[in-house]
């Protein structure tokens, strides 16, 4: 009951924030309630209810997802499998279409990884947003260059937008909570989005991203409680009053 009114009003400010920024796109399931219906993965990437994380200063962290699943991609190949270690950047670079290691910084040279897309359509100026968490197991002495990232391409393939999400030797306490990544299209079109987490120089020490949809942004709220302020008057307005 308490989740469905949350998911209400997120719906309520998006709405808002689309009406003053552009439209709001959606992806397929991008909230992974179904699992990973719609997305194409690589590597280790799997839907969870929630995780309890230890990072490497010790602190536990509660993952929860906001309605009930998430997206857990993992910095290894295949934990578990026959080599969880083995090297599949080759694969990761044909998944997403580009050498990825030309895109990190420098010195990152990542081992192995995992990785999830989806593409959608859109006009100029469409905002898509999706939700974000990273932690990293490695020790603090040995200054972490797993990485975190995000890359839009566009319908001929051609990567239109590239960030690190996190670095893990930049994340303080190795965990980094929710927070929104944004892409404007800069034209209508068909377009690629996708994550990846990689483990840098080394195929130890996981480092793992979350993805999710539906937490409100900060600008968000303030455009709901404008809405808010703008019902509570005109109930309180008195009869015969312009």
């Amino acid at each position: 009951m308490i989740k469905t009114a949350q998911l209400g009003v997120v719906t309520v400010c998006l709405a808002l924030s689309g009406t003053a920024s552009g439209a709001a796109l959606s992806l397929i399931n991008q909230g992974f309630e179904s699992d990973l219906a719609g997305w194409s993965v690589a590597g280790l990437v799997t839907p969870s209810p929630g995780i309890t994380v230890k990072t490497f200063d010790g602190v536990v962290h509660d993952v929860i997802p906001w309605v009930s699943r998430m997206a857990r991609l993992v910095s290894q190949a295949a934990p578990g499998g026959p080599d969880p270690f083995r090297n599949n950047v080759a694969e990761l670079n044909a998944f997403f279409g580009f050498d990825i290691t030309t895109r990190l910084a420098a010195g990152t040279s990542p081992w192995n990884g995992s990785g999830i897309s989806q593409s959608f359509s859109g006009k100029k100026d469409d905002v898509l947003t999706q939700y974000w968490s990273f932690y990293s197991e490695e020790s603090d002495t040995f200054q972490s260059l797993d990485t975190a990232f995000y890359v839009v391409t566009d319908a001929s393939g051609a990567v239109v937008d590239f960030d690190e999400l996190a670095v893990a030797k930049d994340v303080p306490g190795g965990f980094a909570k929710w927070q929104a990544v944004q892409y404007v299209l800069p034209a209508d079109g068909t377009y690629t989005i996708g994550f990846g987490v990689v483990n840098g120089r080394d195929e130890y020490f996981n480092s793992e991203l979350f993805l999710d949809n539906g937490l409100p942004e900060p600008g968000s709220f303030a455009l709901l409680g404008l809405a808010l302020a703008g019902f509570s008057w005109a109930r309180r307005k008195p009869a015969g009053k312009s």
